[in-house]
């Protein structure tokens, strides 16, 4: 039985695609919980139409990611911390202060500290390279430049 997915559904596929699945499967599994209709013709074409439109949009979104990457390798996020005279942070910089900085500095929105690939948070002053995941495979690297302050 051919139906068209509106919904993502977890090892199946994504919205908008024409999947070909099991009466049993599509009656009572996707037809009741809302994830997909029976492939009509009239669905078939409005699926196509919307794959086009979400391709399209996933094409810009990619161009956005790339040139905030660019941006990234040429940034560097300085931040100011209290510390000792030897130069050990009081507070440490974790990776959410990080992500914080980018989305000040690049104007990505929600950008998630789980994609700033730091093993462990910064506790001395100094210069650092750290490795930012900004999505579809793509990897960049900011400068950071930790200050610190005597307190």
């Amino acid at each position: 039985m051919k139906v068209v997915l509106i919904k993502e559904v977890n090892k199946l596929g994504k919205v908008w695609e024409i999947k070909d699945v099991a009466k049993g499967y599509a009656r009572n599994f996707l037809f009741p919980r809302n994830l997909a209709v029976l492939a009509t013709e009239k669905m078939v074409t409005e699926a196509q139409r919307r794959a086009k439109i979400a391709a399209a949009r996933a094409e810009k979104e990619v161009a956005k990611i790339r040139k905030a990457a660019e941006e990234l390798k040429k940034l560097t996020i300085k931040i100011t911390a209290k510390s000792t005279k030897t130069g050990i942070l009081f507070a440490s910089i974790t990776k959410s202060k990080l992500a914080k900085e980018i989305e000040k500095l690049t104007g990505l929105k929600k950008f998630d500290p789980k994609k700033v690939l730091l093993e462990k948070p910064i506790k001395k002053v100094g210069d650092y390279k750290v490795k930012v995941e900004l999505g579809k495979n793509l990897v960049s690297e900011v400068k950071v430049k930790v200050k610190g302050i005597l307190k």
